[in-house]
Formats: structure tokens, C-alpha cells, sequence
């Protein structure tokens, strides 16, 4: 056996572990609701807390509208790796005009679409709200522009600041 086989056979070893760990959280997932909420909010405070790299800020699957290339929406170099998130953002975000508005996110995760928001659509004040509080470490510690907290107790005190809307 040479080392590279070994190579092989630990890599597949590894890979063999994790695709069961992965068939493992699915199967419990199923067993109640509750049980894969609370599954889902454990996987999620993990990555949140393991996962401290800079160049991830977005937690959605993005989005590309069919346009000609010359409409494309304009960003900065540095946003051209995040383009897909950033407009998935945008196309939510832009049906209103934001300018000089106060915006809560609520569930903002790693905090890349209310930095998005905040430096392109120009609100007065961008807030982050999110349940875990690694994550909202994690965007006090990355994002500068954007003032975030934890959803206990701050976004009761959140709402009550929205206007309320009657139709």
C-alpha cells in the first residue's frame, strides 16, 4: 500500500463520516418540528461561532435576474465575490426607496446584506436583529457601519418603534 492509497482511504474514511453525520441530522430533523428547530438553531449557532472568516457575510442561496449585462446592478470590486447575495438584497430591498429611512433586519445573520443595504441604499440607521449571539458578535466585530444586537429583548423594543400600518 503506498501513501497516497492511504491518502485515499482517509479521505474517503472522512468523507464516509460525514455524509452519516449529514443522513443522522436529517433523520432527527424529521422525528418533530420542535426537535428540528432546535437542531437547526444549534447547526446554525456552530457555524456562527466556528466560522470566523471575514469573507463570508451572506447566509442566503442568492439570486440573478435574467437582464442584458448592461443593466446588471453596479457594485464595488470588493462586492463582485458577494454579487449573487448582494442581489438577492437588492431586489427585496430596492422595491422602496430607503434613503434617510430606519431599517431593522430582522434575522440578520452575518450581517452582509444590512452592510449591503446601509452602503448602497443609504438608509439613516441600519439595525441587525438576530437570535444568536455569536453571530451578532461576530457582525459588532466585521461590520462597521451597522449597529447589531441580539433578539432578546431588543427587538420587542425594535417593533414598538415601527409605525403600525392600517389598510
Amino acid at each position: 500500500m503506498t501513501s497516497q492509497s492511504i491518502d485515499t482511504d482517509a479521505d474517503l474514511y472522512n468523507l464516509t463520516k460525514k455524509l452519516m453525520l449529514i443522513k443522522v441530522f436529517l433523520a432527527l430533523s424529521r422525528i418533530s418540528p420542535y426537535l428540528k428547530r432546535l437542531l437547526w438553531r444549534q447547526w446554525y449557532q456552530f457555524l456562527a461561532g466556528h466560522y470566523q472568516t471575514k469573507d463570508w457575510s451572506f447566509m442566503n442561496y442568492g439570486y440573478e435576474p435574467l437582464i442584458d449585462q448592461a443593466d446588471r446592478l453596479k457594485l464595488d470590486e470588493a462586492d463582485e465575490s458577494n454579487r449573487h447575495f448582494i442581489q438577492l438584497y437588492h431586489h427585496v430591498a430596492s422595491a422602496v426607496d430607503l434613503t434617510n429611512l430606519n431599517v431593522l433586519e430582522i434575522g440578520s445573520g452575518r450581517g452582509g446584506g444590512a452592510s449591503y443595504i446601509k452602503r448602497y441604499l443609504k438608509p439613516k440607521a441600519m439595525i441587525g436583529v438576530d437570535f444568536s449571539e455569536k453571530a451578532i458578535q461576530f457582525c459588532n466585530c466585521t461590520q462597521t457601519l451597522t449597529d447589531y444586537h441580539s433578539s432578546r429583548g431588543m427587538l420587542n423594543h425594535y417593533l414598538s418603534m415601527l409605525p403600525v400600518l392600517t389598510l
